[in-house]
């Protein structure tokens, strides 16, 4: 996210347990993020993850949005995104990115792929 959509504020969605969310604030303020929300659903079980619908990550990642950040994170790459990310950045007006959409763009950029994808978020359709 730094460096790219130059983001330095988020507030980050996840569907884990609060444990888990603080060891992710803290790697997320260690590599030079202000995390200014951070929620999640308290999902111990990775199938139950999965098998939530991208309308709950949508849900959960318009909850967790707060007015000074500059985007918005959707943590867990077993958490249902991609569906919505496009949608969720025209309703809060700012980028929205997840660990799948990340993954993908850096797995793009690795193999020198320059094509933009549409309907994917402002990361994958911007940033080739």
């Amino acid at each position: 996210m730094e460096g790219q959509l130059s983001v330095e504020k988020v507030a980050v969605a996840t569907p884990y347990i609060d444990e888990v969310n603080e060891k992710e604030r803290e790697f997320l303020e260690a590599n030079g993020f202000q995390v200014v929300n951070i929620k999640g659903l308290q999902i111990e079980e990775n199938l139950e993850i999965g098998r939530q619908p991208p309308e709950v990550a949508y849900r959960l990642a318009k909850d967790v949005d707060r007015p000074e950040a500059e985007a918005v994170f959707i943590s867990c790459t077993n958490f249902r995104t991609i569906e919505v990310i496009a949608a969720l950045e025209a309703d809060l007006g700012k980028p929205v990115l997840s660990s799948n959409t990340a993954t993908l763009w850096a797995s793009l950029k690795s193999l020198r792929i320059r094509e933009k994808l549409l309907g994917l978020g402002s990361l994958l359709e911007s940033l080739f």
